[in-house]
This record gives structure tokens, sequence and C-alpha cells, in this order.
């Protein structure tokens, strides 16, 4: 699937889906060339425990603004019926899914 992310420039992205090492969806964006662009989602010890293709975003820092034009976007959606997650001094990491 592809996307455009607008930072200080526009970036047509693919989306790609892959597993975590120890378990768990992993979020990606890529260059079109293959290149990384991203990590979208974070790993956090609860994150091998979620349904397949449900992942944790990481929606602080430079990723905050991708992480709300994926959701503009209808990319991702969040998946209300699991609880926020907490890693250190962040709270209320959501787990979403790719959307339909």
């Amino acid at each position: 699937m592809k996307v455009t992310i607008t930072l200080d420039e526009p970036y047509e992205l693919e989306v790609e889906v892959n597993q975590y090492l120890a378990g768990g969806t992993a979020l990606l964006l890529t260059e079109m060339n293959g290149l990384p662009f991203t990590t979208v989602s974070v790993h956090l010890p609860e994150t091998a425990t979620l349904p397949e293709g449900v992942f944790f975003v990481k929606h602080w820092s430079e990723n905050a603004p991708i992480v709300q034009q994926l959701i503009e976007q209808n990319i991702i959606e969040v998946v209300p019926e699991i609880a926020p997650a907490v890693s250190g001094f962040v709270s209320n990491i959501k787990a979403y899914k790719l959307k339909d």
C-alpha cells in the first residue's frame, strides 16, 4: 500500500507489515526504493500478546506528524478494546491496526 506523508516536503512511501523477532506485528514505512523511512510501531513487552495485525504506535517525537497523517488518511485505526500501554515516561500508547 502506498501513502504520501508531508513533512518538510511530500514523501511517497510504502506501508510494510513485518514481525518483531520477539513476536508481534511491526508497521514500517519505506521509501519507494526500499530504503527505511520510519518504524511506526513500537515494540513493548505486551506487543507479543496482541492479536495478529495489531500493533502499538509510537505517537511521540518525530513520529507524531506521521501517525496523525496515517490516521487522517484512514490507513490505521485505533483498536479501542485493547488498553493503552505505558513505557518509561510515555503513556497512552494505543493499539492500532491497518484499516480494511
